[in-house]
């Protein structure tokens, strides 16, 4: 399983997410593949990759933060 984002990571996702609208995947995925993004986005292309953007869900966020041990499952 892969690590749920960091609060600093989310909050990047968010932000370009609001700035960018409904199409902000295929935007990211863009600056990704042009080399233009920086910092903790930068990082997320690295590590993580274009599969994991794909995959990505904003809401998901939340419900990453808790392992089923937490959750009481």
């Amino acid at each position: 399983m892969t690590e749920p984002l960091t609060t600093e990571e989310h909050a990047a996702v968010t932000a370009y997410a609001l700035a960018h609208g409904e199409n902000w995947k295929d935007d990211l995925l863009a600056d990704w593949m042009d080399g233009r993004t920086q910092g903790t986005l930068q990082h997320l292309r690295n590590s993580r990759g274009p599969s994991w953007l794909a995959d990505y869900s904003l809401a998901d966020w939340p419900k990453s933060l808790f392992s089923n041990e937490q959750r009481g499952a």
